[in-house]
């Protein structure tokens, strides 16, 4: 009987490491659940102020500085000068998106922001939440900058600067 008993928790081991390792393998596979550095970027596609839709994937071949921003947040308004005054430094060699979380933020306040602070890139309104949620935007402004593969290389919470945005850009420009 005792024999019995110890045969039944070694196969039972055996089944349970068999198991554990296949799911392991599966979920280093899958990658993090959370957009990260050295992982690809979520694909998405949003509507601009004018009901164009704008998809990430239009800028696949060049860098892309992918901002999540609100016209109420204070670092947000902070950093605008500095995006707006690399990307028209650089506009033919990367893409910048601000996608403006609507789903916490007023079309027409965005409207006001975007002339306020003569934004010429591209922003996107993310009216749902479901792009924010996708990348898992806790906190406003949060950046990625991905290469011309689409690959995250960089993430920042909080406004990002114009040092910063030389010093991870440059090596990733043409």
């Amino acid at each position: 009987m005792k024999i019995r008993i110890v045969m039944l928790v070694i196969i039972l081991a055996a089944v349970g490491a068999v198991l554990i390792g296949k799911n392991s393998k599966v979920s280093q596979q899958a990658g993090p659940s959370v957009p990260e550095v050295q992982y690809q970027a979520e694909a998405f596609t949003l509507p601009d102020l004018a009901g164009q839709n704008l998809s990430l994937e239009s800028f696949q071949g060049k860098p892309v500085v992918l901002n999540f921003w609100a016209t109420w947040c204070p670092p947000c308004q902070e950093e605008t000068p500095d995006l707006v005054a690399f990307y028209e430094q650089n506009k033919d060699q990367l893409g910048v998106i601000g996608v403006n979380v609507t789903a916490q933020d007023e079309v027409d306040k965005v409207k006001t922001f975007i002339e306020k602070y003569s934004v010429t890139y591209p922003v996107v309104l993310d009216e749902k939440g479901a792009v924010s949620k996708t990348y898992r935007i806790q906190a406003l402004p949060t950046t990625f900058i991905l290469n011309d593969k689409g690959t995250i290389v960089y993430k920042k919470l909080g406004a990002v600067t114009s040092e910063e945005l030389k010093r991870v850009l440059q090596p990733l420009l043409p």
